[in-house]
């Protein structure tokens, strides 16, 4: 049977190192209690497709509790997103582990992804009625950054498709391409400006692992609130810096994403 350190460091560590998700939240707190799941399920057949749809099934259900506008149900609404959190470092291990990786798991993670925190905002923004806050406004402001965040996401996952079609569909020798591949050189070996060394470290703020780990913290001091007032008023800028950016600089990591194999 793996041990804890073999399966950490086989299984976790070097695929998010590969992936440059270097956060506090995903490093230490989420995979550290998946590592350990992970442990007890191998042994088991329970298979990384059905983790997955698990963890979707308690993202909905998560979200649908924050509507409920009661205190203790929205302290379990985010302990049930905790769970789905960790289920989501969880299902990759298992998969890798056994050499079982597939399509499929792959397809509803993504779609998971994108319907749940596509309704997080907005079901929050619902559930904070309570508080007295004006109706159109915070519910305004809960769709402006559920929209926003969906938005963002699709931004980045644009830039990656187009990086797949470019290298696919222009031969290796092309003109074009050594231009390109030239220009690309030469901008990333640019010292990144001010603006953009603010842009790269301020993304872990938009995104889900951290907003959920914030969640805990904002739901016990019966502030969830914050979550929906916050993301509204910034996830659409958000949206727009990110689309500006991600069409005019050279991307390194996306370049070394899409020549990664077998992800």
């Amino acid at each position: 049977m793996l041990g804890l350190k073999e399966i950490r460091e086989k299984y976790q560590s070097p695929w998010y190192e590969k992936k440059k998700i270097n956060n506090i939240f995903s490093r230490y707190f989420y995979t550290t209690i998946a590592t350990v799941l992970v442990k007890f399920i191998l042994p088991t057949k329970i298979t990384a497709n059905q983790i997955t749809v698990s963890w979707v099934i308690l993202g909905f259900l998560g979200c649908l509790l924050f509507t409920a506008g009661n205190y203790w149900v929205s302290i379990l609404a985010v302990l049930i997103i905790q769970l789905h959190v960790v289920l989501d470092y969880v299902d990759g291990p298992i998969a890798r582990a056994r050499n079982k990786k597939s399509f499929k798991g792959i397809y509803i993670e993504r779609v998971g992804h994108d319907l749940i925190y596509t309704i997080y905002f907005f079901c929050i923004a619902v559930g904070s009625l309570r508080h007295g806050f004006d109706p159109v406004l915070i519910l305004i402001l809960g769709f402006c950054a559920s929209l926003g965040g969906f938005f963002y996401k699709h931004a980045r996952r644009a830039k990656i498709y187009c990086s797949l079609t470019f290298k696919k569909n222009t031969p290796a020798n092309s003109t074009a391409l050594e231009g390109q591949a030239g220009n690309m050189k030469v901008s990333n070996k640019n010292k990144p400006s001010f603006a953009r060394r603010i842009y790269r470290s301020s993304l872990i703020v938009w995104e889900p692992v951290f907003f959920t780990a914030v969640s805990l913290v904002l739901a016990i001091f019966d502030r969830l609130y914050f979550l929906p007032i916050f993301y509204g008023l910034t996830y659409p800028v958000h949206f727009v810096l990110s689309y500006v950016y991600q069409a005019r600089m050279a991307d390194k990591e996306v370049d070394k994403l899409t020549d990664m194999t077998g992800d």
